[in-house]
């Protein structure tokens, strides 16, 4: 894939997160650990997550 391609384009928005990463926070699989990128300053630790088939807040 190149690197100009459309995937790698940085996201809309000021301070978007980018390279966004999940990783499994445990060996039982009940936790995980999510991290970002912000290019232009801190930004929120906020993340919104919910259960598949529900609605989002």
């Amino acid at each position: 894939m190149p690197f100009d391609n459309d995937v790698f384009a940085v996201p809309p928005g000021y301070n978007a997160p980018q390279q966004v990463h999940i990783t499994q926070g445990d060996l039982e699989g009940k936790a995980m650990i999510v991290s970002w990128v912000t290019v232009d300053e801190p930004g929120s630790s906020d993340v919104r997550y919910w259960s598949e088939n529900s609605e989002a807040c």
